[in-house]
């Protein structure tokens, strides 16, 4: 079997973290069957071509079989890596890879559907798009479809690496392990999160091309949180005494394997250092519990002021910007960083004097519930021309009253507010950084499209409205 000559070679094995499987289990096997039967239906042809016109035409399925390949690899070898590291065989580690197993089976089609699809219009083959796909809702249908299979495979990675995280003291794991750990169920649980965005852009909007868009930002974002999380593996290696040679041991106990349900036992011993499992502690601090608590509320407000907003019935366009929407989904990855990239828990943002950080905290929370209450307040000032999308509609008014008179774009700085507020009660200095510049970014390119519908529709009206007041932030921009 491949997977037992890829063990003898060490495929995938880190000095970092210990292998607790170095067999096959049966549930292994199963799953290399599944995989190689999956990989059978991606091939172009069953059917040896006859003409050379049927060879160049089994050629070009060519290049979505290489990607629907290549991403079929890529879950084999995470599933691959689980079972070395962790060792688990009890039920509910069955139940979870047979769901994951399934999963692969009948998105095969779908996925080599997609790829082709796009394969073919990168190379523009129109004959052959029409043939597939007779309508853009079609298009939105199957990007839907695509992200339901992205959400439910990275799904149960994220449910199979914290189950080996509930196990950990069975598994013993030592703090690097547990770190280790908790960073795989992030990177599952942010392409989780990737594929939820393109299907609410989907569902909601009804755009397939920025639906498909949103996947070209996993590369950004995998690499900032393994950028972050490598840094911070590094500070937990140094607190522990770890040196970059050091390397992890298993002395086989056979008697565990016996006796030990649900995992390969195994007495782990580090040559340079033997760490013990323990837990990662959380300091509570009052000023930064309370801060965090205060925003959570303003989010959970903020969210219901847009689920039970009853909006009246909007008038049809006059003229809508879709680039804008390009705005919105940067600005969404904005909060999305704040929250993958941060800091220790209940712990203020920078260590400095007890007064400083009261005053931080005192700062976070006025900055949190004002901001919710100034969205909220430019949500039902707007009325039935608010929307997502950069538009103007039949009868539209130019608004200038309420928080209009101070800003030009108060949903905007409602949102930048509370992305701050956020970031100050949760994120490291650096991801706060990093997401103020996307949401700029995003909030510029939203603003720049709004502000062209408006002037080329009111003209000196609109021009005279901006001349006096600011964009977004008050007496500044």
């Amino acid at each position: 079997m491949i997977r037992e000559k890829l063990i003898d070679r060490g495929l995938g094995e880190s000095k970092k973290f210990r292998w607790r499987s170095h067999e096959v289990a049966r549930i292994e096997g199963l799953s290399d069957t599944v995989f190689g039967f999956a990989v059978t239906l991606l091939v172009v042809s069953l059917e040896v071509p006859k003409t050379f016109a049927e060879l160049m035409e089994a050629m070009r399925g060519f290049g979505a079989f290489a990607i629907c390949f290549t991403l079929l690899i890529v879950v084999w070898f995470n599933q691959y890596k689980f079972f070395r590291r962790y060792g688990l065989k009890d039920n509910y580690t069955v139940i979870l890879n047979c769901a994951l197993l399934f999963v692969v089976l009948f998105y095969v089609y779908p996925l080599k559907f997609v790829f082709t699809f796009l394969i073919s219009m990168i190379t523009g083959r129109r004959a052959q798009i029409e043939t597939m796909i007779e309508n853009g809702d079609q298009v939105t249908t199957l990007m839907i479809i695509f992200g339901i299979g992205y959400v439910a495979v990275f799904g149960v990675f994220v449910l199979l690496y914290w189950h080996a995280l509930r196990q950990r003291d069975r598994l013993e794991l030592n703090e690097l392990e547990i770190f280790d750990t908790r960073t795989d169920i992030r990177e599952s649980g942010l392409n989780v999160g990737i594929a939820l965005v393109s299907i609410a852009l989907a569902v909601f909007l009804r755009n397939a091309t920025l639906a498909g868009m949103t996947y070209m930002l996993t590369p950004v974002i995998m690499t900032l949180h393994g950028t972050l999380n490598g840094r911070r593996r590094k500070k937990l290696e140094q607190q522990l005494g770890v040196h970059e040679n050091t390397m992890f041991e298993a002395t086989w106990d056979p008697t565990l394997e016996r006796n030990r349900p649900g995992c390969f036992g195994a007495k782990m011993q580090a040559r340079t250092l033997a760490l013990q499992p323990t837990e990662m502690n959380f300091r509570f601090e009052f000023w930064p519990t309370l801060a965090f608590v205060v925003v959570m509320v303003s989010w959970f407000t903020f969210a219901a002021s847009f689920l039970f907003h009853k909006k009246p019935p909007s008038p049809p366009d006059k003229k809508r910007d879709p680039f804008s929407i390009f705005g919105i989904v940067l600005q969404g990855v904005s909060y999305l960083i704040v929250w993958v990239i941060r800091r220790a828990w209940f712990t203020p943002i920078f260590t400095l004097s007890k007064s400083v950080e009261i005053v931080i905290a005192v700062f976070t929370m006025a900055l949190a519930i004002s901001s919710v209450w100034f969205c909220t307040a430019a949500i039902r000032t707007l009325g039935e021309q608010w929307s997502l999308a950069a538009r103007v509609v039949e009868g539209h008014k130019l608004v200038t009253q309420g928080p209009y008179s101070i800003v030009r774009n108060p949903i905007y700085t409602g949102m930048l507010g509370m992305l701050l507020a956020t970031g100050l009660a949760v994120s490291h200095w650096i991801g706060l950084v990093i997401a103020l510049v996307v949401f700029g970014v995003g909030t510029a390119i939203r603003v720049r499209s709004e502000a062209a519908l408006l002037r080329e529709m009111f003209g000196e009206e609109f021009k005279s409205y901006a001349r006096k007041v600011p964009a977004v932030i008050p007496f500044l921009i």
